[in-house]
């Protein structure tokens, strides 16, 4: 397949559900990127060592929760994720370890001013309406109930380089 393709198939996106080998794979030769093209990806994996017994009782616990695994069910650490990534053609450049106590806070500019006003008011409907404050408060039980799940899990921001 050339590499010269114009249009958009969001098709080719749907690796994120289940980032793979065969996935990855079909990204590559789908020609969404150039040659040369930087690939992005925020994904959370299974910290190394992590026992398959407690990997299976969390995926399934997702599953009963909230419809989906929190990351792939199979209990792939940042070695593995390389090695796929380098198995379907592409060189990693970084694969950093995301700090999640930062807010993302970007400053006051105007964008971030609108931004934070309109964000206000979906919290303050939120806050309002009967509906949304008992999934909420739901989802925020099950967000409790899964806590203890975050410490075999880790967020990487992988950043990979597709051949030239």
């Amino acid at each position: 397949m050339s590499n010269t393709r114009t249009t958009f198939n969001p098709h080719y996106l749907a690796y994120v559900a289940e980032f793979g080998t065969t996935n990855l794979h079909a990204f590559n030769d789908a020609g969404v990127l150039k040659p040369g093209g930087r690939f992005v990806a925020n994904e959370g994996m299974w910290k190394k060592g992590t026992p398959p017994e407690i990997i299976s009782r969390i995926c399934r616990s997702g599953i009963e929760d909230f419809g989906f695994p929190p990351v792939s069910d199979h209990g792939w650490s940042v070695k593995d994720w390389i090695t796929v990534i380098h198995a379907a053609g592409f060189s990693v450049i970084s694969a950093d370890l995301l700090d999640m106590t930062r807010n993302g806070d970007s400053g006051w500019s105007f964008p971030d001013v609108i931004s934070r006003l309109v964000t206000l008011g979906f919290k303050l409907k939120a806050h309002l309406t009967p509906r949304i404050i008992r999934q909420r408060r739901h989802y925020e039980r099950l967000l409790e109930k899964h806590r203890a799940d975050y410490d075999h899990l880790e967020p990487r921001l992988f950043v990979a380089r597709k051949p030239a």
